[in-house]
């Protein structure tokens, strides 16, 4: 597989992990959004949504680092100097 190759596919990854990320984040406003509608419900989704907020900044985290990596391969190497 050549580079341009494996960063095109490294940026489709991306792509999909970013749009989880979004999805996650959403998921959790909308959890909170019925929690404070409900008071009995919020008992409930409370460690439900602290779980979420977890699994939210280490996905961050995640796709941080993995755009980071992308990033690095998509410049051109530097020259040696002999």
């Amino acid at each position: 597989m050549e580079d341009k190759d494996l960063l095109e596919l490294l940026n489709k990854i991306y792509s999909e992990l970013d749009f989880g990320y979004k999805t996650i984040s959403e998921d959790i406003d909308d959890l909170k959004d019925d929690q404070s509608n409900n008071t009995k419900l919020f008992k409930n989704l409370d460690p439900k949504i602290k779980q979420l907020i977890k699994v939210k900044k280490n996905f961050k985290k995640q796709l941080d680092e993995l755009n980071d990596k992308i990033e690095a391969l998509s410049r051109p190497p530097k020259s040696k100097k002999k």
